[in-house]
């Protein structure tokens, strides 16, 4: 199969935008991004990666990470990319009318995307068999290889063909209507890629479901080459857990439980140990006091530690150094302010605070942060 097809162009204008080359093309022979919710072209001109194709007003615009001369330039547009493209798509169609015939659902949009697709349908709630149902009708049709047709017909013809979903009324104003019939299975109104051949597809396979918008279910998918892509990816996850857990693909699911189970056992255990430690600490005293009688207190040991910390204190203010920042709390002064001088004095500074606790990421070294703390304790004048 070739992997490109030659096109030569003119390019008219070019221009910069964000960083990026912004070319005029014509006659354009890719396919625009977002255009019925389909993936656009990809390929090169000149060399030059094409990383997006835009189409305003009517006119095609392609976006190149560097420049390119205006003139003639030799296109080149990427083969494998449509057919991924055709796989999905026409998947898309078989997928809708299938959910159509098992359970009277209709789709009420399509995104393609680059790493799987989905179809939003008209349902709130979708069982397990009627997912069952209609990939194994759409599989069906595609092991069945049932040609792909594509009719141009005339809006007056329309009503002929029993469409799945209605034209859409600026079409039923054009001179022609392309069709994409997949057999005697589905026929529906479309001007995107398409295999000639369901048997081009290979297989379909929903990996994920969910609700959307409170009245629509949302059905991710693969198909064809992605398909492909994604088993050999499980598979090879499912080899390298079977080696670390030295154990056969049958006995995963009972190791990993046994593995939860111990996990969320040794979590019991580290919080128990943590808290124990923690209330040592605060028995033993001998904290920094800052504005009277607050306690500065500062830990540099384990987090888990500090989380409780504050159930054993009174009239602190707790400072925990952890990588690239800090976590802090107090019963005495607001965490939220000391939280905003903070990232007005150290712009770039990221998190965020409540009253009593909270934590950032920020550039201030511990004597920079507890001076701002410091700060803050006798601006609230909260000493007792």
């Amino acid at each position: 199969m070739e992997k490109y097809e030659a096109h030569e162009v003119q390019v008219l204008e070019i221009s910069r935008e964000n960083g990026k080359w912004k070319a005029r093309v014509s006659p354009s022979p890719l396919y625009p991004d977002g255009k019925g919710g389909q993936l656009g072209d990809r390929g090169e001109i000149n060399g030059i990666s094409i990383q997006k194709v835009i189409e305003e007003k009517g006119d095609v615009y392609l976006v190149l990470p560097d420049k390119i001369e205006t003139g003639r330039a030799v296109l080149h547009i990427d083969l494998e990319r449509r057919r991924d493209i055709a796989q999905q798509h026409t998947a898309q169609h078989i997928l809708s009318a299938a959910f159509v015939k098992v359970a009277d659902v209709d789709t009420v949009s399509f995104r393609m995307g680059e790493r799987n697709s989905t179809i939003d349908l008209d349902v709130p709630y979708l069982t397990s068999e009627t997912l069952h149902a209609a990939l194994e009708l759409t599989n069906r049709v595609i092991r069945s290889c049932v040609d792909v047709d594509i009719l141009m017909v005339s809006p007056a013809e329309i009503e002929d063909y029993g469409l799945r979903r209605k034209v859409d009324s600026a079409l039923m104003r054009t001179e022609k209507i392309r069709l994409v019939r997949v057999g005697d299975f589905d026929i529906q109104a479309c001007g995107g890629f398409h295999v000639k051949n369901t048997g081009e597809i290979g297989m379909v396979s929903i990996v994920k479901t969910e609700k959307v918008k409170k009245t629509l279910t949302r059905v991710y998918f693969l198909a064809g080459v992605r398909l492909e892509r994604y088993h050999r990816s499980l598979q090879e996850t499912v080899e390298r857990l079977m080696r670390i857990l030295t154990c056969s693909a049958e006995e995963l699911e009972g190791r990993i439980e046994a593995l939860q189970k111990d996990v969320k056992n040794f979590r019991t255990r580290l919080n128990k140990l943590a808290d124990e430690h923690a209330r040592l600490l605060a028995a033993g005293g001998g904290f920094k006091k800052i504005h009277g009688d607050i306690s500065l207190v500062v830990w540099e040991g384990d987090e888990y530690v500090a989380r409780f910390l504050p159930k054993y204190l009174k009239k602190f203010v707790i400072v925990v150094k952890v990588d690239g920042g800090f976590m802090f709390a107090s019963d005495v002064v607001s965490c939220r302010k000391l939280c905003e001088l903070v990232k007005n004095r150290f712009p770039g500074s990221r998190g965020g605070a409540g009253e009593t606790h909270g934590q950032m990421q920020c550039t201030a070294n511990i004597d920079e942060f507890l001076e701002i703390v410091e700060e803050v304790v006798v601006s609230e004048g909260t000493a007792t």
